[in-house]
This record gives structure tokens, C-alpha cells and sequence, in this order.
């Protein structure tokens, strides 16, 4: 049987756990408070930076004088490479 003792213990250890993949994967800490009001407006403001970024982005490999599908391909891996360093920092 189990006692008191070995249940606060794993129960302890379950806490940390959580605490532990939170810290490493922070959706895990948000994603229960999200709702559909925050989530229309990260769709708002998703397509406007694209909007905003693809012409912008697209005249730069044309002043540089690469063509248009390398701008495409940046656009694509830069943004993420911000979003995982920025989840780091919490």
C-alpha cells in the first residue's frame, strides 16, 4: 500500500513535470486561456504583416537582384526562426 509519504512524492513529481514541459513547450501554458475573440485577432493581424510583408519583401530580392522565389522562401523560415526564439524566452 502507499503512503502518505509516496503519494506527496509523486505528486510532487507530477507538478514538476508539468512545470518542466510548460517552461520547454509554452503552449502547454496558454493554449487553456485561448479563446475565439484572441483568435480572430492573431488571424487580423497574421494577414496583415503578410500583406505587408510579401510586396516589401519581394521589391528587396529585386533591388538585390535575386529572384522573387528565394524572397518567398525567407519569408517563409524567418518569421519561424523569430517565433521559436521568442517562445524561449519564457
Amino acid at each position: 500500500m502507499a503512503t502518505e509519504a509516496d503519494r506527496r512524492k509523486k505528486k510532487t513529481y507530477i507538478d514538476r513535470l508539468h512545470k518542466l514541459a510548460s517552461r520547454r513547450m509554452p503552449i502547454l501554458a496558454w493554449l487553456p486561456k485561448y479563446n475565439s475573440e484572441k483568435f480572430l485577432s492573431d488571424i487580423i493581424a497574421g494577414i496583415t504583416v503578410g500583406l505587408t510583408v510579401m510586396p516589401q519583401g519581394l521589391a528587396y530580392a529585386t533591388l538585390a537582384g535575386l529572384e522573387p522565389q528565394v524572397c518567398k522562401i525567407n519569408m517563409f523560415f524567418l518569421p519561424m526562426l523569430i517565433f521559436y526564439a521568442d517562445r524561449a524566452c519564457y
